[in-house]
């Protein structure tokens, strides 16, 4: 008897926290359709990012019209080098 108690009780607890997080799900719910409703809402979630409206963190990233050196150089004085063993590079034609 004493274990089907335990199970009883648990299961209580299961589905008495199903329960709250259903209620929280719809209450979410219900005031975003509240938001969504209002046209002026609509307005402003339109004029802001959605990263901004997510709470999502960016790096500062550069610009990517700034121009920054390579390191790679491209001449036509050398012929280029191919490393042995590349198994992509082969005679064989399939």
């Amino acid at each position: 008897m004493r274990n089907e108690d335990k199970d009883k009780e648990r299961e209580d607890e299961e589905r008495r926290k199903m329960q709250e997080r259903e209620s929280k799900r719809r209450e979410k719910l219900r005031v975003q359709t509240l938001k969504l409703n209002n046209p002026q809402t609509i307005n402003e979630l339109e004029s802001e990012p959605a990263y901004l409206r997510r709470g999502v963190h960016l790096d500062d990233v550069p610009n990517s019209g700034d121009h920054s050196m390579s390191r790679w150089v491209i001449s036509d004085d050398e012929e280029p080098e191919f490393k042995e063993g590349n198994s992509y590079l082969h005679d064989n034609v399939d």
